[in-house]
Parts: C-alpha cells; structure tokens; sequence
C-alpha cells in the first residue's frame, strides 16, 4: 500500500507540472513576405489580392478600400493572462475604383 501511495503522490506532481507547461497559440492569417512580393502596387485588383493572399481578416470600416491581414501569438500559462508574443498587420489600399 505505501508503494501505491507513492506512485499516487508522483503521478499527481507530474500531472501539475505539466499543467504549468506555456502554450502558445497562433490566430489569423500573415501572408507570405514571397505572396506579399507577387502583389503590384497599383496594378493589382482586389480580386488578384484575394486570389493570391486570400480573404483578409477585416477590412476598412471608413474607407472600404483597405484590406488588413493580421495575425498574433501568444504564450499562456496556466490561468495567467496570455503574453503577446507578436503581432503582424498588413494593410494592402486599393485605388478607388
């Protein structure tokens, strides 16, 4: 039985260390800087954007001619707040059409 509880005793500190192990989680979607270079400034069409880097994740709100591609990582331990560990934006403005 004392073996048993030993083994009970590692088993629960393995299992709250391994809680304590960071996560880290990607959102949103950062284009390529090679896609990014396949883009012409004032040549290509919105539907060229699309087609090479896809649907931005937002775009303007005033100005309906902005597309932005953002994407973040961040590191989250246990019940800490997450830590930002990058955060990417990318703004393509198109001409008024």
């Amino acid at each position: 039985m004392n073996s048993f509880v030993r083994h009970g005793r590692i088993l629960v500190l393995l299992s709250a260390l391994s809680a304590c192990a960071p996560v880290i989680t990607a959102h949103g979607h950062q284009p390529d800087p090679e896609v990014l270079a396949e883009i012409e400034p004032g040549k290509s069409s919105r539907r060229e954007v699309g087609r090479v880097l896809g649907t931005p994740s937002t775009q303007g709100v005033f100005r309906e001619n902005i597309w932005y591609y953002m994407s973040e990582r961040t590191e989250r331990t246990a019940f800490f707040e997450p830590k930002l560990l990058e955060r990417k934006i990318v703004a393509i403005v198109f001409d008024d059409e």
